[in-house]
């Protein structure tokens, strides 16, 4: 009877493990892929290259007002052990994936007990649309992210008079509500998940009110705010006096308030079926893949009533449902283009941070069912066990869509073929490939859906110069230039086309106006000479 009773407690102690191992094993078909989408941005800076630490930390990294030093620095690692194999980068992500399913169990087990932690923990790691954050390097900080927020969430529920050594625990919570933004900025949410937790599992006694009891919880929780508010400080301070920020890519940002409002609720509605059929996933969900919602639009009622249920669940204000629904809500709000404007209207890695809680309520759940009638208790294995087995399989079958740009972004415009995006980078990867022809098709086809499309038709001017198409490489690039006037690349490759179609005159004024922009550019002053004086036109391309 000992050595079962000793067999029982060694199982439940390794279980998180192998689930964690499973996860892992499972996502290491990655290894085999390389870099996609915005990668070579991390690998092509000179920052992360030379592992400059101070820069990381104290600079705004590419102008781009995104301050993640943790990211930065974790991909600098990775480069400093690897170099430029992506496997190891691709290593990486599989085990901080694992680490955090592994947290996601830590995390459970006080809450939903033995069982339903471990199942929580498998519906987290296996489920398919976390595949998109591990398979993408560019992705780090959302793991980074969401692991310091689940150790600081567990580390302060461990924190409570009598929990044994609560002054560690509490130390640990402060120090992930310092490092949790510095990841990502979701991450300054960790606060507020403590405090509903505590909120729906009243360990002080019942408050009489929200605003008493969130008033006396900052008393209780000084550190927490005091780290928040250095973290954040910090960031305010490298990022102060950046440049503009880019043009947003998130379709909302022309939309109407209402429409904006529509579509958000609507995208949860999309969120919401892809946690149930996650089939239909896509890297990309930008520009002509999801129109805007109105009253007609069917994913606008799912997205309200998945908001009325969860709001049903919260205002409860007690016990797990309420906390898992709460701390969903918080992870979904910054993200969800109703209060402010996200770089993308929908993106999967947005359900990452709060994933933990549909799985945590996923777990609960099925832990219940586990206690009926026996026949009750098969049927619920019996379709744990399939269900986990189709997430398996859409997981490895995903990971050859990452595989390279080319897989990426046309597994994209398969999902939806009028993605400006996917067809704009589909364009730049057949270019990469030596394919200048299938290239230029794709380049227009995004241009027919998305027609404002500066680096589009930059980079088709410069195709068609290469083709020797001079004619349409001028009409691409005079497109660019109706954007804007001051695109030196433009400039320089309409000059340099209009010199080779013999019109000096057009080809002299685009060189003089990228010399008032640029009075050293030796390519305009060498064409502006030529032009000038009757010389040889310009041979090559652009």
């Amino acid at each position: 009877m000992t050595n079962i009773r000793g067999l029982r407690g060694l199982s439940t102690a390794l279980a998180p493990g192998a689930a964690a191992a499973l996860v892992c094993l499972v996502y290491s078909g990655s290894l085999a892929n390389g870099f996609v989408f915005d990668d070579s941005a991390y690998l092509g800076s000179a920052e992360v290259r030379d592992f400059d630490l101070r820069a990381l930390v104290l600079g705004n990294w590419a102008g781009l007002d995104l301050y993640r030093p943790l990211a930065l620095i974790s991909i600098a690692a990775d480069h400093a052990l690897w170099g430029d194999r992506p496997a190891g980068f691709h290593l990486t992500n599989v085990l901080l994936h694992g680490a955090v399913t592994w947290l996601v169990w830590w995390l459970a087990r006080p809450l939903a007990g033995r069982r339903g932690a471990w199942i929580a923990a498998l519906v987290f790691g296996l489920h398919p649309l976390q595949s998109g954050v591990v398979y993408w390097i560019s992705a780090r900080a959302d793991l980074l992210a969401a692991g310091l927020v689940l150790l600081g969430l567990g580390a302060h529920q461990r924190a409570l008079p009598g929990a044994g050594r609560p002054r560690g625990w509490r130390w640990l919570a402060v120090g992930c509500c310092a490092l949790a933004p510095l990841a990502k900025e979701t991450g300054a949410l960790l606060p507020a998940a403590a405090w509903w937790l505590d909120r729906c599992r009243p360990v002080f006694g019942t408050p009489t009110s929200l605003a008493r009891h969130g008033f006396d919880w900052l008393r209780r929780h000084p550190g927490y705010l005091a780290a928040l508010a250095a973290a954040l400080v910090l960031r305010t301070a490298v990022i102060a006096g950046g440049a503009a920020p880019p043009e947003s890519a998130n379709f909302l940002a022309a939309a109407e308030p209402a429409e904006r409002w529509a579509t958000a609720v609507a995208i949860l509605g999309r969120y919401a079926s892809l946690v149930v059929f996650p089939l239909h996933l896509s890297a990309d969900y930008s520009f002509d893949s999801i129109p805007l919602s109105g009253l007609r639009d069917p994913w606008l009622y799912a997205g309200l009533a998945v908001l009325a249920g969860l709001a049903l669940a919260v205002r409860r204000q007690e016990g797990l449902a309420a906390f898992a629904a709460g701390a969903f809500l918080l992870a979904w709000l910054p993200v969800s283009n109703l209060l402010v404007l996200a770089p993308s209207a929908m993106a999967e890695r947005y359900a990452y941070a709060g994933f933990y809680a549909v799985a945590l309520a996923a777990g609960i759940a099925a832990a219940r069912l586990l206690q009926g009638p026996a026949a009750v208790r098969r049927g619920v294995a019996a379709a744990l066990c399939l269900v986990a087995g189709l997430w398996i399989l859409r997981v490895e079958v995903r990971a050859y869509d990452w595989r390279d740009d080319g897989a990426l972004f046309t597994a994209v415009t398969r999902r939806f073929p009028r993605n400006a995006r996917a067809l704009e980078n589909l364009g730049a990867w057949h270019a990469r490939q030596g394919d200048p022809r299938g290239a230029v098709a794709l380049y227009r086809e995004a241009l027919v859906v998305r027609p404002e499309n500066l680096r589009a038709l930059a980079n088709l001017g410069l195709l068609e110069a290469r083709r020797g198409k001079l004619a349409e490489a001028a009409l691409a690039f005079s497109g660019a230039l109706s954007l804007n006037p001051d695109h030196r690349g433009a400039l320089l490759g309409r000059a340099r086309a209009m010199e080779r179609l013999g019109r000096p005159q057009e080809a002299a004024r685009d060189y003089r106006r990228l010399l008032s922009l640029a009075p050293d550019h030796a390519e305009a002053e060498a064409g502006l000479a030529r032009v000038q004086g009757g010389g040889n036109p310009a041979g090559g391309g652009p």
